[in-house]
């Protein structure tokens, strides 16, 4: 009989500390799935203060992700110099991308305002000239001749609608023949999200020296 009591409680011992176990591990999950709704409430803006375009260029494009996809945020304006010459800044995350710095920084105060965290990210700042970095024109001249059909032949051949899960974004702002214009694009293989990710890859392989660190 005593043997079996204290089976029964060892039982109740444990069903109660599965039961504690799967609560805490329930409010470890609410709290990170809270955490992440309240940066992507305000990432839009801080990609803004911290990525901003500019409205003196001739272009400028942002890559960017979110809490799924960990992409180090990249910006580049490329401006036309009285002249006619071309620079471009460009501001990049540095180690780990600014969507995880500001939730890291959430975590350890959840009583700091975006404001507040945006002056403690690691960001550097660029500035290229045609000197330093001569595919600039190249560069130029290959986004002036990019093609933006309304809707793609692959995209008019298929029969039902279609989403994006966690795609990285690539927003450009530039002036066209006619006015100025703003494009998201979700579409990695999108002709203007591979002219940005190749613009990256060269801006990245002339920038070494001249930066400016902030954070």
């Amino acid at each position: 009989m005593k043997t079996r009591l204290l089976s029964v409680a060892a039982c109740l011992c444990f069903a109660a500390w599965q039961n504690c176990w799967a609560q805490k591990r329930s409010d470890v999950e609410w709290q990170k799935h809270v955490d992440i709704s309240w940066v992507d409430a305000r990432f839009s803006s801080a990609l803004d203060t911290l990525l901003p375009f500019n409205d003196e260029a001739k272009m400028s494009f942002r890559i960017y992700g979110d809490a799924e996809n960990d992409v180090l945020e990249f910006s580049c304006a490329l401006i036309l110099k009285p002249d006619d010459s071309i620079e471009a800044v460009i501001r990049k995350a540095e180690a780990a991308s600014l969507y995880d710095q500001i939730l890291s920084l959430h975590r350890h105060n959840r009583t700091w305002k975006i404001e507040t965290m945006t002056r403690r990210l690691n960001i550097r700042e660029l500035r290229l000239t045609q000197q330093s970095c001569p595919v600039l024109r190249k560069l130029e001249h290959e986004f002036d001749d990019l093609n933006l059909p309304v809707l793609s032949a692959k995209d008019r051949a298929r029969k039902t609608g279609y989403a994006f899960l966690h795609p990285t974004m690539y927003i450009f702002e530039a002036y066209v023949s006619g006015g100025r214009m703003r494009l998201e694009i979700m579409d990695g293989e999108h002709e203007f999200a591979r002219w940005a990710e190749r613009a990256k890859s060269a801006l990245e392989s002339c920038a070494h020296g001249g930066s400016k660190h902030h954070g």
